[in-house]
């Protein structure tokens, strides 16, 4: 009977065992240009304004 309780413990020890594991952001991989940030930036703020945008006369013109 011992000898199960020894393999158990031999099991927990195996899985327990310290495995340094790295933590990063997730976006650690993605090098993005100035370009791209530009353009991204862009969107949003078109995206979050775009109420106040449209009720402007030069994008009314634009539309006409």
């Amino acid at each position: 009977m011992s000898s199960f309780f020894e393999k158990i413990v031999e099991m927990i020890g195996i899985f327990s065992e310290d495995k340094k594991e790295g933590f990063g952001n997730l976006l650690n991989g993605f090098h993005f240009n100035n370009s791209c940030m530009v353009v991204t930036v862009l969107f949003l703020i078109i995206f979050i304004y775009k109420e106040e945008l449209m009720k402007t006369k030069i994008i009314k013109g634009l539309i006409k």
